[in-house]
């Protein structure tokens, strides 16, 4: 007897899910995870090519910290600096060793803002991207799981 193969179609993913762990430091972790529903036509690959760049773009971890980014601004809201000879007194650096160590100083500072402000600009787009796959957020905190007795 021969065996007949069934018509039945064939498989299809119809659920997604992936999920992105963050690294703080300091013991410190976010994750992401995210689930998704595949209406039928759907392309699971670009999906999931989807998914990844948008978690992968909700990097918690600022690339500045926040000291680094408020001495940043200060430096930054400070004269630009000039040549002074009064510098002269110090045995150990010449009034241009001076200058060019605040030049660099405020370079470094604007340096620190723009990529502060394109992680900023990073992080919003993804949070955009989430939203737009127009799911629901619920937010839950390891801590009020425990079990404390």
């Amino acid at each position: 007897m021969e065996q007949q193969a069934l018509s039945l179609p064939g498989p299809r993913i119809s659920r997604i899910t992936l999920g992105r762990l963050h690294n703080l430091g300091n013991y410190e972790h976010v994750r992401y995870e995210v689930t998704v529903e595949l209406p039928p036509g759907t392309s699971p690959a670009s999906v999931a090519r989807e998914l990844e760049d948008t978690l992968n773009a909700l990097e918690p971890k600022q690339p500045v910290s926040d000291w680094d980014l408020r001495q940043a601004v200060k430096t930054l809201a400070l004269p630009e600096p000039v040549l002074e000879l009064k510098d002269d007194d110090d045995p150990f650096e010449s009034p241009q060793d001076v200058l060019r160590r605040k030049k660099a100083d405020r370079e470094r500072a604007r340096l620190h803002i723009e990529r502060h402000e394109a992680w900023l600009k990073s992080r919003d787009a993804a949070l955009r991207r989430f939203d737009a796959l127009g799911g629901s957020a619920q937010w839950t905190d390891a801590k009020d799981r425990w079990d404390d007795q």
